[in-house]
C-alpha cells in the first residue's frame, strides 16, 4: 500500500495568506477547464476547522454509522463556530452522502465551508499544520503578487 504525504502550501489570494492542501506535492481536488476545486482555505476557515476539530474527528470515526442513518442530523455550537452534519449531497440520483458544514456564528452571511469524508480525513491528518498556519499568519496580509507561494510546505 502506497503511503500518501499531505502538506499545506501557503500562497497569496486577494491579499491574504491562503493554505492549499497538497497530496504528494500535488493539489487535492478536481481541475476543470473553467475552474479548479483545489482544497484551500484562508485564516477564518482554518479557525473554524480548529475550533470544530473534535466534531470533524467524530465525523471521520463514525462515518459508516452516519452514512447509513440519513434521517439523523448532528449539530454542535462552539464559541465562534456552528457545526452540523447533513445528508444532502448528491453525486448520483437518489444518493445522499453526509457532509460537514462549518459556519461562523458571528458572520451568518459568510458561506462557511463544507466537506465530505475524504477532506475531513485530510483535515484531521493536518490538524497541527493548520494550527501552525493560523499562528504564523494571523493578522498578516500578503504584499506579494496574487498566487505567489509564500511557504511551500508548513513545517511544525
Amino acid at each position: 500500500m502506497k503511503t500518501v504525504t499531505y502538506t499545506l502550501r501557503v500562497y497569496c489570494f486577494n491579499g491574504r495568506p491562503t493554505a492549499e492542501v497538497l497530496i504528494d506535492g500535488q493539489p487535492f481536488g478536481q481541475e476543470y477547464d473553467w475552474m479548479s476545486e483545489h482544497f484551500s482555505f484562508g485564516l477564518s476557515k482554518a479557525k473554524l476547522v480548529v475550533e470544530a476539530m473534535d466534531f470533524i474527528e467524530n465525523f471521520v470515526d463514525d462515518y459508516d454509522n452516519i452514512l447509513h442513518a440519513p434521517h439523523l442530523s448532528k449539530e454542535r455550537q462552539y464559541n465562534n463556530c456552528f457545526a452540523r452534519i447533513d445528508h444532502d449531497f448528491q453525486r448520483l440520483p437518489n444518493t445522499h452522502f453526509p457532509l460537514v458544514y462549518l459556519s461562523n456564528r458571528d458572520h451568518p452571511d459568510d458561506k462557511g465551508m463544507k466537506f465530505g469524508k475524504n477532506k475531513a480525513e485530510v483535515i484531521v491528518e493536518l490538524k497541527n499544520e493548520i494550527k501552525a498556519f493560523i499562528e504564523r499568519y494571523q493578522g498578516k496580509l500578503c504584499s506579494s503578487p496574487e498566487g505567489t507561494i509564500i511557504e511551500s510546505s508548513i513545517k511544525i
